[in-house]
């Protein structure tokens, strides 16, 4: 019996690379199959030093939050600092009581859109509570009125590179690393004058992280491309958020099905919130 047919799911653009490399596989709670671990391989620990590491992350959620209000919305629904054009960062969501939604990369990708990135199981909260405070209604007025927030999970493949070495090889289908988008930044990329991705960038651990999203016809032809570089090892996405949770603390409570609650000194120590109280939640923490 195939490895999907055990573990019926959502089956990616890249499964049948995933089977060549000899990929381990679980469902996530999108119903989609994500990688667990590849074969024999080095450390991860080593690979983000000397080189990259690569992981499909098809299964993550992504949200995408459009319109006239997104500025307003991400301000009081995103607990870091609000996010300028062209600027991500991770960003607590909290509940009314101060309790966590979960804690999703957010990207500012244009005037009306506020994108976010979550690869944990909270994800599914995350969602519906971004999607009820969307449609927030008080005595007749709704404040963020023509707000749309959509699931875009399955609009393109979403892969990381994250490592030391990352920039040297996402660099060489631009104009070089200085083309890229800066550590906690997002930006529109043409590689190989062809290929069009959304590429977001953030620091993890001390080494560059890249998310970026390829349409699911490039998909297959950019993860052999990638791979085909010296030093970069595919990492299957489970085995990826273990290793980052060595380097972002916050990640391993958000594991939990039960509610989650940081203390707030915590949460600043981080650098995940902003000191004033003016987002949902903020009172409560």
């Amino acid at each position: 019996m195939a490895e999907k047919d055990k573990l019926p799911g959502v089956v990616g653009p890249l499964y049948e690379e995933h089977l060549l490399l000899g990929a381990t596989f679980e469902r996530t709670e999108l119903g989609a199959l994500r990688t667990v671990a590849y074969g024999a391989s080095a450390p991860v620990a080593e690979s983000l030093e000397d080189g990259t590491l690569l992981a499909d992350a098809t299964g993550m959620r992504m949200l995408l939050a459009s319109g006239d209000p997104v500025a307003a919305f991400g301000e009081a629904a995103f607990a870091a600092e609000p996010l300028a054009v062209g600027h991500a960062g991770f960003s607590p969501v909290f509940l009314g009581d101060g309790a966590v939604a979960s804690i999703p990369l957010a990207a500012r990708t244009g005037d009306h859109e506020l994108l976010a990135f979550d690869v944990s199981p909270r994800a599914g909260v995350l969602s519906a509570w971004l999607t009820f405070v969307a449609s927030i209604e008080q005595n007749g007025f709704r404040p963020y009125e023509g707000l749309e927030v959509q699931d875009v999970s399955r609009d393109l493949v979403p892969l990381v590179l994250w490592g030391n070495d990352a920039p040297r090889v996402l660099g060489d289908y631009v104009d070089g690393d200085s083309s890229l988008p800066r550590a906690d930044h997002v930006a529109n990329l043409m590689l190989d004058g062809h290929i069009p991705v959304v590429a977001c960038a953030v620091s993890l651990g001390g080494a560059p992280l890249y998310v970026l999203l390829v349409p699911p016809s490039f998909a297959r032809v950019l993860w052999r491309s990638l791979l085909s570089f010296t030093g970069v090892r595919p990492t299957g996405l489970a085995e990826l958020c273990d290793a980052a949770s060595a380097s972002a603390p916050w990640l391993d409570a958000l594991q939990r099905p039960d509610r989650v609650r940081f203390d707030r000194a915590d949460l600043l120590e981080w650098g995940l919130i902003r000191p004033s109280a003016d987002f949902i939640g903020g009172r409560a923490l």
